[in-house]
């Protein structure tokens, strides 16, 4: 049984946004390389347990397929009102640069936050799945710094515990200054000392 870490409790328990986190959902985008027309699938972590999505051997990995599959295509008929091409390209949220796409999230973003995301090479490797986290999940917006204090770093500190540099290029796309490696926000110190 897998040990779950203070930080990643309180990252599995956030409320808001489960149609944008992928602790809670599985997210595609499916896109259309030559019109760049794309939808975004989102099914339960819950119905498709982890391996379920990816293990082509798993007995939940068909089911899991086809639903996608049928979803991306609902998806595009009421968006676009035409069937989706035979050939798309299919990308999970954790891997497309947040720059990727068009912001599709529920919270409207200024001009000036959209040139942030747009600009998110700069940051490292910010990806779709970072960016919803910062504003769907913790009411976050790019090129705005938050407190050190605010109990969000804990989400972010717990994702840094399983990819590296997730602070750092989060801390980036607020506008915050660099911190130096091994640095824990002082939300995730108290945490760990209780």
């Amino acid at each position: 049984m897998k040990v779950i870490s203070p930080a990643l409790r309180v990252r599995l328990g956030l409320k808001k946004g489960h149609d944008f986190d992928v602790r809670h959902s599985h997210i595609e985008i499916c896109i259309d390389s030559d019109t760049g027309k794309h939808v975004r699938t989102c099914l339960p972590v819950s119905d498709f347990p982890e391996g379920a999505t990816c293990n082509p051997k798993h007995p939940l990995y068909h089911r899991y397929d086809i639903t996608r599959t049928e979803q991306a295509a609902s998806l595009w008929r009421h968006k676009y009102g035409a069937e989706i091409p035979s050939e798309i390209d299919i990308y999970w949220a954790e891997t497309l640069s947040a720059s990727t796409t068009p912001y599709d999230g529920l919270t409207p973003l200024t001009a000036s936050e959209h040139s942030v995301i747009n600009r998110a090479s700069e940051f490292g490797d910010f990806t779709l799945d970072m960016l919803w986290l910062i504003v769907e999940c913790l009411d976050w917006r790019p090129g705005k710094p938050v407190s050190e204090e605010d109990p969000g770093w804990i989400a972010v500190w717990a994702e840094e515990q399983e990819q590296g540099n997730y602070l750092h290029i989060v801390r980036a796309v607020l506008g915050m200054p660099e911190v130096e490696y091994g640095w824990k926000p002082p939300a995730v110190v108290a945490l760990e000392s209780n």
